[in-house]
C-alpha cells in the first residue's frame, strides 16, 4: 500500500510538471519591443563612441527557438568590452547574415547609457527565422 501511494504521488507530480511545461509562455509574459526613437538612439551611440563606455549588458528578446548563445556568435563585442561604433556596425551586419533569425537593423535595438559608471546597455529585438 505504501508503494502504491508513492507511485500515485510521483505520477501526480509528473502530471503537474508536464502541464506546467506545456503552457504557452507568451500568454503570461510581457512582450518587449524596441521602441527607442532613432534620433535618441543615434545620440546615445555618438556619445558612447566619443568616450570610453564599457558594454555592461547585452540582451536578446523575441527569440523563441534561436538560442542566445548562438545569436551571440554574431556579435563583434561582448560584455566587458569597450564600445565602438565600428563594432556595432559590424555586429548589425553579422546578425543580419545569420540564417536562423531575420535581419537585425538599427531599429531593432535599444541602447541606454549609465553615465555615472560609463556603461552601455543593449537590447536586441530579434525574430526567429523560418524553420528549415
Amino acid at each position: 500500500m505504501r508503494y502504491f501511494k508513492l507511485l500515485l504521488l510521483f505520477l501526480l507530480i509528473a502530471f503537474i510538471h508536464v502541464c506546467v511545461l506545456a503552457q504557452d509562455k507568451s500568454d503570461n509574459s510581457e512582450v518587449y519591443t524596441c521602441v527607442q526613437p532613432k534620433k535618441e538612439k543615434l545620440k546615445v551611440i555618438k556619445k558612447a563612441d566619443s568616450e570610453p563606455f564599457r558594454v555592461r549588458r547585452i540582451e536578446f528578446v523575441g527569440n523563441t527557438y534561436a538560442r542566445d548563445i548562438d545569436i551571440r556568435k554574431g556579435l563583434e563585442f561582448e560584455e566587458g568590452d569597450i564600445f565602438t561604433k565600428k563594432n556595432l556596425k559590424k555586429t548589425l551586419k553579422k546578425l543580419s547574415n545569420l540564417d536562423y533569425i531575420y535581419p537585425v537593423r538599427l531599429k531593432d535595438m535599444d541602447v541606454k547609457l549609465a553615465k555615472n559608471d560609463k556603461n552601455i546597455y543593449f537590447i536586441f529585438c530579434v525574430k526567429d527565422g523560418p524553420k528549415k
